[in-house]
């Protein structure tokens, strides 16, 4: 039986449509991400971001916008504890 945590390690470095899932990349100014947010049982979200600008201190200007809210997936086992 496949776990959630299984699947989620799985999924590092496969193509999907052309691009790459990653848990991590570098930030580029003027550069769009996709970042898909789940926690189960609570919500599901997928966002975009673009690097708009590095401020002279390195901090980025970062725009966001929420592009679609799913339902939120179920997980079975015990309660998260928080």
């Amino acid at each position: 039986m496949k776990t959630v945590r299984s699947e989620q390690r799985q999924a590092r470095g496969r193509a999907v449509g052309g691009s790459v899932i990653s848990e991590s990349v570098p930030a580029v100014v003027g550069a769009s991400y996709l970042l898909r947010s789940i926690l189960f049982n609570r919500s599901d979200k997928l966002v975009v971001l673009r690097i708009e600008k590095q401020t002279e201190d390195g901090s980025l200007i970062i725009l966001w916008k929420i592009l679609r809210v799913f339902d939120p997936p179920t997980a079975g086992g015990p309660d998260p504890v928080e």
